[in-house]
């Protein structure tokens, strides 16, 4: 059995193997990660930290599927996952480790469309809202449900998932975090799209709002987001008001977002996103003249 000391040192090793990552990007830093925690696991007598170090598992095992889309690793960080939520008993620690799963759970189901995966991530995020009190904990639960009812709206279209994101992302951007302005973000994204289904354009000019709203951010990464989403956002409006102006507009937020894009792919989609205003802007019909 190891010793107090060497379950510490062996915690701390994954975890600087873990940071290792953010420089080397080589995924076998995580599997390595991993690997210690596991061996963590099986060696401690304490179920505090047993828990502790599978949800650190969870983490590192669905970092390594992001990098390499080894479907075995989503499946390690799902059941990691499992493990550390049943096991907790702090509180704080406890919700942590119900996001960890739930973020395994929906990814996974929106790579195998594995309907029984989205249901366990929505219920283990729905139980951790319930009892998330302060604001830092519940915008993290409400930013990650968000997105997981974004997931279900993705692939199942069924609009009662759209219309509960949207109502989580009213609640989430209002709580301080680092996960507000990715809140925003979702939110105007999840307003266009109900504004669509239920041709509403006042769900559209909210979703214009926060858009607004979100581009002030000083984080050029999610401004060039908030502002690429206001564009779109536009010229869903002009296709309502049929304001050749909205739409002008969109093309003009929407060349500053390409400006903020943070890797060549992003650039070309907004390119892309954008030239399509653009040509409908070249065609919209001219306003008509003032009466005399």
């Amino acid at each position: 059995m190891a010793t107090p000391q060497q379950l510490a040192k062996a915690q701390q090793d994954g975890f600087d193997r873990l940071r290792r990552y953010d420089t080397t990007t080589d995924p076998e830093d995580l599997r390595s990660a991993a690997d210690i925690w596991r061996w963590v696991a099986r060696e401690t007598s304490d179920p505090g930290q047993r828990s502790f170090v599978l949800a650190a598992v969870s983490v590192a095992m669905r970092r390594y599927y992001y990098a390499t889309e080894e479907l075995w690793a989503l499946r390690d960080a799902v059941a990691s996952g499992r493990a550390a939520v049943q096991g907790e008993t702090v509180f704080r620690w406890w919700l942590s480790a119900c996001v960890y799963l739930g973020i395994a759970t929906y990814t996974y189901f929106d790579a195998t469309q594995e309907r029984a995966y989205l249901d366990e991530a929505l219920a283990v995020l729905r139980a951790a809202r319930a009892v998330a009190a302060d604001a830092h904990s519940r915008g993290e639960v409400l930013s990650h449900l968000g997105a997981a009812l974004a997931v279900a709206w993705e692939s199942l279209r069924e609009e009662t998932f759209l219309a509960e994101a949207v109502d989580i992302g009213r609640e989430a951007v209002q709580l301080p975090g680092p996960l507000r302005p990715i809140s925003a973000v979702d939110l105007i994204r999840n307003l266009r799209d109900l504004g669509g289904v239920r041709d509403d354009v006042g769900l559209l000019r909210e979703s214009e709002s926060v858009a607004r709203w979100a581009r002030r951010t000083r984080n050029d990464g999610m401004r060039g987001s908030a502002l690429f989403e206001l564009a779109r956002t536009l010229d869903a409006v002009a296709e309502k008001v049929t304001d050749p102006a909205v739409r002008a507009e969109a093309v003009a937020v929407g060349e500053a977002s390409v400006e903020l894009a943070r890797d060549p792919a992003e650039h070309q989609l907004r390119t892309v996103v954008i030239d399509d205003i653009r040509r409908r802007l070249r065609n919209s019909p001219p306003e008509p003249d003032p009466a005399p």
